[in-house]
């Protein structure tokens, strides 16, 4: 019996019944200008609820974002509530209610990619990148005015911060 069931499951995984989207299947971003170019709409806001539903058998988890502020985009305004979309299950990095966020979506509000396009925001106003996120964000001047030196490739922006700040550092 067990063989049997075993069997069934292996089938049904193989036909597509279960659907998964992981980290893998968004594009990755080796840097903040990427980010930004990518992005119609970079927002700082607070979740408020979440829910999954289910598009053509893709799961789909939709969360309510209250709008406190714009960085760029015009397709929402300070105060506004809209819906930031996820495809895949929001597993292992939900948005949680009551949570400030920095969030980077595209023309129909998906999150460009779950790991890469939401930072927490702490009490303190410090901007958290998720795990395995190697782009940083250290203050929301930093998006309202990207520095001249963010808009290089990513091979030349290391160059530059460690001649920069290595020389300085090393005083």
């Amino acid at each position: 019996m067990k063989k049997i069931l075993s069997a069934l499951c292996c089938l049904a995984l193989a036909f597509g019944y279960t659907t998964f989207v992981s980290a893998d299947d968004y594009p990755w971003y080796s840097n903040l200008n990427e980010l930004l170019r990518r992005a119609n709409l970079v927002i700082v806001g607070v979740a408020l609820d979440s829910f999954e539903s289910y598009v053509d058998g893709i799961p789909r988890t939709t969360t309510s974002i209250e709008v406190t502020e714009v960085i760029s985009g015009n397709s929402a305004k300070a105060g506004d509530t809209i819906e930031a979309k996820l495809t895949g299950h929001a597993q292992p990095y939900p948005l949680k209610a009551g949570q400030k966020y920095v969030l980077f979506l595209n023309e129909n509000n998906f999150l460009l990619n779950p790991v890469q396009a939401q930072y927490l925001i702490d009490e303190a106003g410090n901007i958290i990148s998720l795990p395995g996120n190697p782009i940083s964000i250290y203050s929301l001047d930093m998006l309202r005015s990207p520095p001249w030196w963010i808009f290089l490739p990513g091979w030349l922006q290391w160059i530059f911060r460690y001649i920069l700040f290595g020389w300085i550092w090393m005083k």
